[in-house]
């Protein structure tokens, strides 16, 4: 299998942005970068790495489409989560995982999704032992009726069925799921006074380590889709010349 002049070249800038962002980050993962590339081990690596995000990503599109029932929408949702990942302190993984809980709460309505989201972050960002998905799938047993006790592991949310009102209506039912979320959201703008708690974590190290993960593996993923779309009719063969013939052209 031949790469072709286009794809190397492609490639070889998108191994040049890693490389950029590594030495900007200085430290550890400068050190780590200079010390792969002489041996070549970080082409492969990356290329490697990369098809497996790439691989991960379509068979997150395909669940998408299920849970939300277009195509066109799914791919929407999942770049936005791409770029929330990309400025926030927490990992595409996470944000992708706790909006497939959220989907399926809400029955595929996006927009309502979304909203549940940034309640989700925003309980992952008061409570640190917790993730997205976490907060999300404690949001999801609330708002169904099935109990608060993921709930009350997050900060002032010890939410009751009185709290509610008699608009609830019946456990687990829709006006009962509206009126928890409603709940929820009224008590963290309580607890966080307005202020964008998740953009505050974003500034710190951790968030920025998180940030520069994010953006990394955005550039792997791209590499990887980059060398999926190019084998054609895969085989284990046809990987290994593709990597042979690969790695020579981008150095």
């Amino acid at each position: 299998m031949t790469i072709t002049q286009g794809k190397a070249k492609q490639l070889k800038k998108a191994m040049a942005e890693i490389g950029k962002g590594a030495r900007e980050a200085g430290g550890g993962l400068t050190q780590l970068w200079m010390s792969l590339v002489p041996i070549g081990i970080a082409t492969t690596a990356a290329i490697v790495k990369g098809s497996q995000l790439a691989a991960e990503m379509e068979g997150n599109i395909l669940t998408m489409r299920i849970l939300i029932g277009d195509a066109t929408t799914a791919v929407s949702l999942l770049k936005d989560l791409r770029e929330e990942a990309a400025r926030t302190p927490f990992e595409e993984s996470d944000l992708i995982g706790a909006s497939k809980v959220l989907l399926a709460t809400t029955k595929g309505n996006v927009a309502e999704t979304r909203r549940l989201l940034k309640l989700s972050e925003t309980m992952a960002a008061l409570e640190p032992s917790k993730n997205v998905r976490d907060a999300a799938m404690a949001l999801q047993d609330a708002m169904q009726g099935s109990g608060i006790e993921r709930l009350v592991e997050f900060p002032g949310l010890s939410i009751r069925a009185e709290d509610l009102g008699a608009k609830a209506g019946k456990r687990g039912g829709a006006a009962w799921a509206k009126a928890m979320a409603n709940e929820v959201e009224a008590r963290l703008a309580d607890l966080t006074n307005g202020e964008d708690l998740v953009g505050a974590l974003s500034k710190t190290f951790g968030g920025r380590t998180s940030t520069l993960r994010d953006n990394i593996s955005g550039v792997l993923r791209d590499i990887g889709e980059i060398a999926n779309n190019s084998i054609l009719g895969p085989t284990i063969d046809s990987a290994i010349l593709f990597v042979q013939e690969m790695a020579p052209a981008i150095k």
